[in-house]
């Protein structure tokens, strides 16, 4: 018998759409959706069923109901399934739903909003689920063309039959996501009869073709269920120690959002916010709540078409993970706690049009051309990209520095500027704000110490050295921030050379 994990409280405090919001940015998915919402993708749950929820029910697309033996009705008895699809694929419509207290404006947004959801419920009203139904759930997958799977439940005990149907989902090119998991069983110390709980990763998350996903806060701190204290010497042997162990056995692979401290006008300790019910929303804390951010970036990989392999969309989430780490701990039990990182959907999912091959291409055909006063300068120009889409700012650096013959250092006079430019190709391009920092201090559009002039398609920023503190043989570090209309980074940036 396995458990659904994590838990989830219903009619809770309007912060949770805002809690959501805060998750979707911390991983970049909010940047994402500008050019991919993940449109089409066949992602199956298999959970406690999926209610006919507005912010999704016109993309169910269908499923099996395991536990009546039936076509799903809509109905979620436990609503632990419904609260991760909300996680994974909610369409960010806003509208009002009734509580105890007053109306509440729901507008939850999933990581995927335009996937295409398929209910595999598994679990009773109790949140159980049978190792038959959840093996026949997978078959059922890999017979509909399912391209990534949600499971939300995991056991300390291991079923062969589940394994095999892992296996076959793999080669069949199913993306498999799982929760590390938010309980613990006992375990007895080799050699005594003394009792302690060190848990490890739950099953099917440890299976080897499954992506285990372990639990952050919103501002990256692990998830406190993790840990336990366990004696460090059993009583015959002294005084009692107490040594920090940390719960997982290397099975995480990645961690994403799970809930956390956020703050507005006072810190509230709320998980983050999903769809519950049919017209309601809840909080939850969880590692399930983890897995179903993972599955929805998975999503948005396979829709920007970067990968759709198994393992290709599997290295893709590992490799563009941002790493985390707590101070003081080894690396090896980083890992533990962190695996390969917190995901990462900006970077995992770039627009289709900026690959790091596409940047290189672009980069050996630049052309080279001068300000007028001998400062050699770099133009990028990036084409067809989508109007009002962010470029991350990893492939193109935002800081650049004075060219010199020497060391890459020069003299700066006060009274030459440098001129950077910003192009596109993409008509409707709009820039809004330019901010240039120079020593740190910052300059906007319209300020002293430069100007800002150009049309729809390709804007001059002249960097002017201000007179005033400036001694003329320093070096001086030039950064640039170009933000478009939506108050994004801005799109192509130039560089100097040294």
């Amino acid at each position: 018998m396995l458990r659904l994990q994590g838990f989830y409280s219903q009619y809770e405090n309007v912060k949770t759409s805002q809690a959501n919001q805060k998750a979707l940015e911390r991983i970049g998915a909010d940047m994402v959706h500008l050019y991919n919402k993940g449109t089409g993708v066949r992602v199956g749950l298999v959970d406690s069923g999926i209610s006919n929820h507005v912010a999704f029910r016109d993309r169910i697309k269908g499923g099996w109901d395991f536990v009546r033996n039936q076509a799903p009705d809509g109905t979620d008895g436990f609503g632990h399934g419904t609260f991760q699809a909300g996680i994974i694929a909610a369409g960010g419509r806003p509208f009002i739903a009734s509580r105890p207290g007053g109306p509440l404006d729901l507008g939850i947004k999933g990581v995927a909003p335009e996937a295409h959801l398929y209910d595999l419920r598994v679990s009773d009203d109790d949140g159980l689920v049978t190792w038959d139904r959840a093996a026949a759930a997978v078959a059922w997958a890999i017979g509909n063309r399912i391209e990534i799977l949600y499971l939300g439940f995991g056991s300390t005990n291991y079923n062969q039959a589940l394994s095999e149907a892992l296996d076959r989902a793999y080669r069949a090119g199913i993306i498999v996501v799982a929760p590390v998991g938010s309980t613990y069983a006992s375990h007895t110390n080799t050699g005594s009869d003394w009792p302690s709980i060190i848990p490890s990763a739950l099953f099917p998350a440890r299976h080897p073709k499954v992506i285990g996903v372990g639990e952050v806060d919103l501002r990256d701190r692990p998830d406190h269920w993790e840990y336990i204290w366990i004696p460090d010497r059993f009583p015959w042997q002294g005084p009692a120690l107490v040594r920090f162990y940390h719960a997982r056995d290397g099975s995480t692979e990645l961690v994403a959002p799970g809930g956390g401290m956020i703050t507005y006008n006072s810190e509230l300790d709320v998980g983050v916010g999903s769809t519950v019910g049919t017209n309601s929303m809840g909080l939850g804390l969880g590692t399930s709540i983890s897995a179903a951010y993972a599955a929805g970036v998975a999503a948005l990989i396979i829709t920007g078409g970067t990968t759709s392999d198994t393992e290709g969309v599997r290295q893709r989430l590992v490799n563009t993970a941002t790493i985390l780490a707590s101070k003081g701990f080894s690396d090896e039990t980083n890992r533990k706690i962190y695996g390969r990182g917190l995901i990462n959907a900006l970077l995992a999912a770039p627009p289709a049009s900026i690959t790091s091959d596409n940047i290189e291409r672009q980069r050996r055909e630049l052309g080279i051309g001068t300000d007028g006063r001998g400062n050699k300068a770099m133009v990028t120009t990036l084409a067809n990209i989508p109007p009002r889409v962010t470029v991350p700012a990893d492939p193109i650096p935002y800081l650049s520095r004075y060219p010199s013959p020497r060391n890459g250092e020069t003299n700066v006079p006060v009274d030459n500027p440098v001129r950077f430019t910003v192009k596109s190709d993409t008509v409707g391009i709009d820039i809004s704000t330019v901010r240039v920092k120079i020593k740190g201090e910052v300059y906007k559009c319209g300020a002293p110490g430069f100007s800002f002039t150009g049309n729809r398609r390709s804007y001059d920023i002249e960097v002017r050295p201000v007179s005033s503190g400036w001694n003329y043989e320093e070096t001086v570090d030039v950064e640039i921030e170009v933000w478009d209309l939506a108050g994004r980074p801005g799109l192509v940036y130039e560089r100097i050379l040294r």
